[in-house]
């Protein structure tokens, strides 16, 4: 649980919440534990605030699709019209964007790019961006949590291995937000954005082998 006690996952329309602190097994009355019960248990009695996670991941490519849903997220394969308030696009790095996916970005939708690699950048979207190849043991957290990086803490970005990565670099013109030391980047476009994730899974895997997954 990354060294929190106290943990909220939203899923769907419900949330699950973790608690690591020992509140049960007590020999004798323990105000603090009983307050803490009794905090838990009238959180989890009202109404959810916000709205519940209403996106569908959804993948035009299969091996792609069997990586997520190996990571234990659900993907299904990529419909032939996507909507902007209900599906999530992620796309494989290695090839070119689509129109129809760049005309969903652009009406509202967002995208997720797993290892953007030169053959995707070459899209006039993301014009100024670059990769080059990089050794890594760590990534830099910016003062101010934007919020993709909620929830992430420093002792999720740091590996007792050297990480090699296509990390991202950008001229200072370019609309995209860098972020992660290169390893993250946001580019918006139109009503919508892509967001390109450069520490994936098969760099993980690469490095880590039946370790990671």
């Amino acid at each position: 649980l990354a060294y929190t006690p106290l943990l909220q996952w939203r899923h769907g329309k419900g949330e699950l919440v973790f608690c690591q602190m020992d509140i049960t097994a007590r020999t004798a009355t323990d105000p603090a534990a009983e307050i803490l019960k009794h905090n838990i248990l009238h959180y989890l009695g009202s109404t959810l605030e916000g709205p519940g996670q209403t996106l569908t991941a959804v993948c035009a490519d299969e091996d792609l699709r069997r990586r997520i849903d190996a990571l234990g997220f659900a993907a299904d394969a990529q419909p032939e019209t996507l909507h902007p308030d209900r599906h999530l696009a992620v796309l494989d790095g290695a090839v070119a964007l689509p129109d129809d996916v760049r005309a969903f970005i652009a009406s509202g939708g967002t995208a997720l790019v797993v290892d953007a690699q030169p053959a995707i950048l070459q899209s006039p979207l993301f014009k100024g961006l670059a990769v080059e190849e990089a050794v890594c043991r760590s990534a830099t957290l910016p003062v101010d949590l934007p919020t993709l990086l909620q929830g992430v803490g420093p002792q999720h970005l740091h590996w007792r291995e050297p990480l090699t990565l296509n990390r991202l670099d950008c001229e200072a013109t370019t609309a995209a937000t860098l972020l992660l030391d290169g390893m993250l980047a946001e580019v918006p476009h139109g009503k919508g954005r892509v967001v390109l994730l450069q520490l994936s899974d098969q760099a993980l895997r690469d490095t880590f082998g039946e370790v990671f997954g």
